[in-house]
């Protein structure tokens, strides 16, 4: 049986390169339990989908994967291009 060796510095390293490459996964592996949730705090929640952070602002749980993520490539090639995220202005309050 060929038993693989880990050599602890590649993982360090890959570690560190995942860091480097995937968005949020810093934030996505931090411990959340210092953070009230916002059910506790007093708003609705049904989910449990949200915490509430120091400031007071909400932190959305990551505890779900995303799929077919081709969908979005339309907005990053936008991104990529212009670096806004949409064509409104700034702090434009938008109603429907």
């Amino acid at each position: 049986m060929n038993i693989p060796t880990i050599n602890i510095a590649d993982i360090i390293k890959k570690k560190e390169s995942i860091s480097q490459t995937i968005p949020f996964i810093d934030w996505n592996n931090e411990d959340m339990s210092k953070y009230s949730s916002a059910k506790s705090k007093g708003f609705t929640d049904d989910d449990n989908d949200f915490l509430v952070g120091d400031s007071g602002g909400f932190l959305m749980k990551m505890n779900f994967i995303v799929k077919d993520t081709w969908r979005f490539r339309e907005t990053a090639t936008f991104y990529e291009e212009h670096k806004l995220y949409t064509t409104l202005i700034p702090d434009t309050i938008i109603t429907y």
